[in-house]
């Protein structure tokens, strides 16, 4: 029927986007979603675990994703978001530098 056709051109479009599947070898245990980088799996498994490493300098408030924790020092706190946090240029003024 109509609606079958229908779900296959929306499958066929969506595999064209994501530039062939057998590239995404980093899979969930969880859910079996699959990833390109070991980035974005560790991302993504957050959201299974409820984890939130990303701490908030300004109080207490956690966030699972970074995008997150910058809205909410930039909202909450009314800051800029300095990202000193697994970046792969070191902030030479950053504070806890010392303390590695």
């Amino acid at each position: 029927g109509m609606g079958v056709a229908e779900k296959e051109s929306v499958k066929d479009s969506r595999l064209g986007v994501s530039l062939g599947f057998s590239m995404k070898k980093h899979l969930c245990s969880l859910c079996s979603k699959s990833f390109l980088s070991p980035k974005d799996l560790r991302r993504h498994i957050l959201t299974h675990t409820g984890e939130k490493p990303y701490q908030c300098p300004y109080c207490n408030h956690r966030a699972a994703l970074k995008g997150n924790l910058k809205v909410h020092i930039i909202t909450v706190h009314g800051k800029n978001f300095v990202d000193g946090q697994d970046s792969q240029v070191e902030n030479i003024t950053a504070p806890w530098r010392n303390c590695m």
